[in-house]
């Protein structure tokens, strides 16, 4: 994962860019086809403000929180993109199980069988007459 940090109105410093680095580090057992994060960092009077975009293969998901603290906000910005990563992982995986559980019903039922042969006219309907 390329991890790029962007700094308005502040410096930053090599503990903050590991700090963030460490817990950005734990999303990706969450997603192995992570790409890029980029963190931008930004401080207004009292407000600082942490935004995280990740580019996952398919997916891209931003988070943006806004605390007294940066070291809280990224924080409090990466717990928001481990809920999202978690939900992402929880809807691939229950796709995938959709599909087999589908196929394995549809194997084990096979096609219905007509019940007599003699019941269907030439339409095609049971019964002989048409719906009105």
């Amino acid at each position: 994962m390329v991890i790029t940090t962007t700094a308005r109105h502040l410096a930053v410093d090599d503990a903050i860019k590991q700090f963030a680095e460490k817990r950005l580090a734990k999303l990706e057992r969450f997603a192995q086809d992570i790409r890029e994060a980029h963190i931008i960092l930004s401080v207004e009077k009292y407000r600082h403000t942490a935004e995280i975009l990740l580019r996952l293969n398919r997916h891209e998901m931003l988070a943006r929180e806004e605390t007294g603290d940066v070291l809280a906000s990224i924080d409090r910005a990466v717990d928001n993109l481990e809920r999202q990563l978690r939900k992402l992982k929880e809807r691939r995986a229950g796709r995938v199980k959709g599909e087999t559980r589908l196929a394995a019903s549809d194997l084990a039922g096979g096609p219905p069988a007509p019940a007599d042969e003699g019941d269907w006219d030439e339409a095609g309907l049971a019964g002989g007459t048409l719906p009105e």
